[in-house]
């Protein structure tokens, strides 16, 4: 049976280990390779990067001597990590590295599509504290915890003004991979942004969709897990 590694990507403010909980649901055949990205983690201690065209390079340092050709590999992302995903693919495939076999973008509509802009990063302390509340994802009282505001809120404003000067372009290109789009069903995209993955490959594009909104990858663990395990398990067991 092959062996699939899945790297998956967090989001803005995010550590890898949002996904440590997936391990008991995955296929056997799959192995989780969270990624943590530097200022978070077991990297807390490193300061983060300011731009996506860093933080790629410094994903590919780290996943290059398993990106081989014959050694199968998925990629996930959620929110901002989809958007890592979609620029490491770009960045691999621009290298000649090997292509993953399949790729998974949650909580992410496509980038040729402006999304209508808050710019988070541009707030002031008290009005991106209420807004970061609105999307979900933070616990409540979280803010009441000074020594942890101080540590996250810089954190959490530096990758909020990485996904939102993401760079739009009317161009696309398809690729032979299989895409996996997630969304929250409460999540705000426009027909266009959930519905435009189809046209950035000419394998199979599927939509799927949970309950809740934009984290909803908190409360929908197994959900998700399931649909991993289905897109992938049957290429392991060629």
């Amino acid at each position: 049976m092959n062996k699939i590694k899945l790297f998956c990507f967090p989001y803005a403010g995010g550590s890898a280990m949002i996904y440590n909980k997936w391990e008991p649901f995955l296929d056997g055949s799959i192995i989780l390779k969270p990624i943590e990205l530097p200022g978070r983690g077991k990297r807390i201690k490193e300061k983060p990067m300011t731009s996506l065209d860093e933080i790629i390079e410094d994903i590919l340092n780290t996943i290059e001597s398993d990106i081989k050709v014959g050694e199968p590999y998925a990629l996930f992302g959620h929110s901002m990590g989809g958007l890592i995903v979609h620029q490491l693919l770009e960045k691999i495939q621009t290298n000649k590295m090997p292509l993953p076999m399949h790729a998974f973008f949650s909580g992410k509509g496509v980038p040729h599509i402006e999304r209508k802009k808050k710019n988070y990063h541009l707030m002031d302390d008290d009005t991106f504290k209420k807004e970061i509340m609105n999307l979900g994802g933070t616990p409540p009282n979280f803010f009441e915890y000074p020594e942890l505001v101080d540590i996250f809120l810089p954190l959490l404003r530096n990758d909020f003004s990485i996904a939102d000067t993401e760079i739009h372009t009317q161009k696309y290109e398809q690729r032979t991979i299989n895409i996996t789009a997630m969304f929250g069903k409460e999540e705000e995209f426009c027909e266009e942004k959930r519905n435009g993955w189809k046209n950035y490959t000419i394998g199979s594009c599927t939509l799927k969709y949970f309950k809740g909104g934009h984290f909803f990858i908190h409360d929908e663990t197994k959900e998700i897990v399931k649909v991993i395990n289905n897109e992938l398990v049957t290429f392991a067991k060629v």
